[in-house]
């Protein structure tokens, strides 16, 4: 097992009333400038607000963000003076807060997360997914936030479609874990048992609670959901505790249609099916899953740029070295049981009498 710290403190704050030098205090940060990365609609109110809250150092609001390495290299060349007296501050979702965690990793500098939407895991992983030259996305190792502030009032105001993406981000664990039990099994990967229980026990927390920040438990739950997934990673040392087969297959897509489709609902919508690869009993996922109105065939999703197969070829492409359920069966035995799982899906709503769920993916 990876012997490591946690570098990480989750602070629940009113932003409007932050103690900004409080809060550097407590983490023992000792800088004089603060570079806030943010967007460019109500997340940039948020981020003008923070900097408003930093009394005795020299702020600057970056709002022009694209997610892109081009974009960090420009950030980095416009960074004056020692790297480590600059604290990054990225206030956004998750593409701002990709950026922002990259852009401190490289810099050498410390960053805070104060994320305005949780539409997935990123608010605490050391993964930040941003788009390259070849204008493909791509994972890159970092380091999680020193800190997330998390401000409940703004997390609220977030749409709910961030919300069903950042839960769908949490159930893929399921999948992916399964994934990870058959790669070890097979000398493909390396176990590391707490890393496991935490990326189980983060599906667990968003299970059999209304979805709905409101909601004072389940607002609980997925916060700490979300940063356990998080942490999960950072102790495994990659992202095999929330990422498989589900996660290859929602780049594939992506990658066919890029910009589309929201990472989370994707994963969320593909988790089912890589479970019933493995068990077809394992129906843990399927309530929720109609609850958010997920579309589990997501082959409707597709269109015209992929049959079945070449769509589970891109999928093992996207990261050769990653074993999956994938690898163990033919594309035309994916393909059977995937018609199979959705029938089942399918006859077990309308058993139970449920309404046909929205297409939260659309």
């Amino acid at each position: 097992m990876r012997a490591t710290s946690f570098p990480f403190a989750l602070e629940t704050v009113c932003i409007d009333t932050l103690d900004f030098d409080a809060v550097c205090v407590r983490l023992g940060l000792e800088v004089s400038r603060v570079r806030v990365i943010t967007g460019q609609t109500w997340s940039k109110e948020v981020a003008l607000v923070l900097a408003s809250r930093v009394r005795g150092r020299r702020v600057e609001v970056l709002d022009d963000i694209d997610n892109t390495l081009a974009q960090h290299r420009s950030l980095a060349e416009s960074n004056e003076g020692d790297a480590s007296d600059v604290l990054v501050v990225g206030v956004g979702g998750g593409c701002v807060l990709d950026l922002a965690k990259y852009h401190a990793c490289r810099l050498g500098a410390p960053y805070l997360a104060v994320p305005t939407i949780i539409s997935n895991d990123g608010i605490a992983s050391p993964i930040a997914i941003l788009r390259g030259d070849d204008d493909q996305m791509a994972s890159h190792s970092t380091t999680p936030p020193l800190a997330t502030l998390i401000d409940r009032g703004v997390l609220e105001r977030a749409p709910h479609a961030a919300l069903v993406s950042g839960i769908g981000d949490v159930l893929s664990n399921r999948a992916a874990v399964l994934d990870w039990d058959l790669a070890i099994e097979r000398g493909r990967a390396t176990p590391n048992a707490l890393a496991r229980i935490m990326s189980r026990s983060a599906v667990q927390n968003v299970l059999g609670a209304p979805p709905n920040l409101r909601d004072d438990i389940f607002f609980e739950r997925y916060i700490d959901a979300i940063v356990l997934s998080g942490l999960a990673m950072y102790i495994s040392g990659d992202s095999r505790p929330c990422s498989g087969a589900e996660h290859l297959i929602a780049h594939a897509i992506n990658r066919a249609r890029p910009g589309r489709f929201a990472h989370g609902l994707l994963v969320g919508s593909i988790a089912p099916f890589v479970v019933w690869l493995h068990d077809r009993g394992d129906r843990s996922l399927w309530s929720l899953v109609r609850t958010l109105g997920l579309q589990v065939d997501f082959m409707r999703l597709v269109g015209a740029t992929h049959d079945f197969a070449s769509l589970m070829n891109a999928a093992r492409r996207i990261r050769g070295d990653r074993f999956t359920v994938l690898d163990i069966s033919s594309n035309e035995e994916l393909e059977r049981e995937y018609h199979r799982f959705v029938s089942a899906f399918s006859a077990r709503q309308k058993r139970v009498g449920d309404a046909s769920p929205h297409a939260a993916i659309s």
